[in-house]
């Protein structure tokens, strides 16, 4: 628990966010009882052709019509990682840091890649855990649009890409139906 990116995953699995938005996550995010999700970081290049990554005013979803971002409520459990993190050594803006550096979205997703194939996974990236989130969602019978709301998408988009619609629900629609 003291290693920042096991707790970006674990933090990642209990609020669907994006792999660049948990790197840029600061403590002031964290208020009432919410996240303040309203920013990522991106990958770019410098002038010298340098790979670089920049913290931007804006997620995925906003970049042409800011927004203000969303909020996503915070569970127990993950206030219980929120309150991990703020104990993670060093100073820092971040809620996720390595002894007061921000984590880039590269090295988590590399952290994360190595234990999914540790354990024997073969989906590896950080994409599975949102899919997995909003799947809970529906599962605790959120409309799409709460769902879309939390995750960031439009409703369409959300149907589209984030529901599963394949056959492992078919074992809970099962018995759901023979009740």
């Amino acid at each position: 628990m003291d290693n920042p990116r096991v707790l970006m995953r674990l933090f990642s699995m209990e609020t669907g966010m994006r792999a660049g938005e948990l790197c840029a996550v600061h403590k002031e995010d964290i208020r009432d009882g919410f996240i303040h999700v309203h920013r990522q970081q991106l990958k770019t290049w410098d002038e010298e052709g340098h790979q670089i990554f920049v913290e931007v005013p804006y997620t995925k979803d906003e970049k042409r019509r800011p927004h203000d971002g969303r909020y996503i409520p915070i569970t127990p459990y993950a206030q219980e990682i929120i309150d991990i993190a703020l104990r993670l050594p060093g100073k820092s803006e971040y809620l996720f840091h390595a002894n007061g550096k921000q984590i880039t979205k590269d090295s988590y997703a590399q952290n994360l890649k190595f234990f999914c194939r540790r354990i024997g996974l073969t989906t590896t990236n950080n994409h599975a855990f949102r899919m997995a989130f909003n799947s809970r969602l529906i599962e605790l019978d959120f409309s799409a649009s709460d769902r879309a709301l939390i995750l960031g998408h439009q409703v369409q988009t959300n149907e589209a890409h984030y529901s599963l619609t394949d056959k492992r629900r078919l074992g809970r629609i099962k018995e759901r139906l023979t009740m």
